[in-house]
């Protein structure tokens, strides 16, 4: 008799066993890092024009793939004055099989740099999540960087901070470099004057000023005064007109010997074209002025702003 019952509790165990594992499937929580920022290296820093420009040479180091799905983001942002870069990690929380996830930030460092002389100098390293929590709401679990940018002649470094409350808030927070304080105000951003930036593994750039962010997506980005071209490229020269006050270098070879990083050019109120010069290089040694807008008619190199004013066709207009 006992015998019978054997195979009915056996049953019901197997039964009892698939519906809790369907459950389990469907309720248990997957954590998986979705975006992970690695701070940037700054590698040498060049300054021109008493001070008015400078040119930083940068990388961000490599960082291990933790998941199919991580996303590294490489966030810079300079002026004359200040290096930003910023290091965190964003976790996707997911239930069971379902798509929906809850995005959130598991740690988020902010690292600001005086680069206004030869060696850098780290002014401060804020870790933002958790300062944001103390000052508004243990409710924050999201910090999402905006950018560096002037108002009135003080420098910032904004973001957008979220809570998971039941408002589901989110509002603009501004860092003040120079008084070291923080501005709970929107409206600051209407007059804003973002800082440059170069969204790549590595990179020279050279700031004349305050500029607006990028506007292509192609090779050539053009700031206010700057010429920036994208590293990403395997050719070793390109054909595009330059820039509308020097529309005659409009081909030039990369004087970076290979390395993955990009050249960039200024063209700062003295008329001076600036790059970012390796030890023993002549910062002008590649560019090259072509026939068609010679004064000759012949192809010229041009090593220096003499040999760019006793060749081109151009100059005596432009200035």
């Amino acid at each position: 008799m006992k015998r019978d019952w054997v195979i009915p509790i056996l049953a019901i165990c197997i039964i009892a066993f698939v519906i809790w594992l369907n459950v389990h499937e469907n309720t248990k929580t997957v954590i998986e890092i979705e975006e992970k920022a690695i701070p940037a290296q700054i590698i040498d820093i060049q300054h021109f024009d008493n001070q008015q420009s400078v040119a930083v040479k940068y990388k961000i180091p490599d960082t291990e793939k933790k998941g199919s799905n991580l996303q590294t983001q490489d966030e810079v942002d300079f002026n004359n004055k200040y290096f930003i870069t910023t290091e965190y990690e964003t976790q996707m929380k997911t239930i069971g099989r379902s798509t929906y996830g809850q995005q959130q930030i598991s740690y988020f460092n902010l690292y600001v740099y005086d680069i206004s002389s030869a060696k850098e100098k780290l002014l401060k390293k804020i870790d933002v999540l958790n300062l944001m929590k103390q000052k508004y709401s243990e409710e924050i679990k999201h910090v999402a960087y905006r950018g560096g940018y002037s108002y009135k002649n003080r420098d910032y470094v904004s973001f957008r901070v979220f809570s998971f409350d039941e408002k589901a808030s989110g509002y603009e927070i501004s860092y003040d470099i120079q008084n070291d304080s923080w501005i709970k105000d929107a409206s600051l951003h209407a007059d804003m004057e973002s800082w440059g930036s170069f969204p790549q593994e590595a990179g020279i750039i050279l700031e004349t000023n305050f500029s607006n962010r990028w506007i292509n997506n192609g090779d050539l980005f053009i700031q206010n005064l700057n010429i920036i071209l994208s590293s990403s490229q395997t050719n070793s020269s390109f054909d595009i007109p330059l820039f509308s006050r020097y529309p005659e270098l409009n081909s030039f070879n990369h004087l970076d010997n290979g390395e993955n990083m990009g050249l960039f050019f200024s063209v700062p109120p003295n008329d001076l074209l600036n790059l970012y010069i390796p030890k023993g290089k002549n910062p002008y040694d590649g560019l090259i002025l072509d026939k068609n807008n010679s004064n000759d008619g012949q192809e010229h190199e041009i090593h220096s702003f003499e040999d760019y004013k006793k060749y081109s066709r151009w100059f005596r207009t432009n200035f």
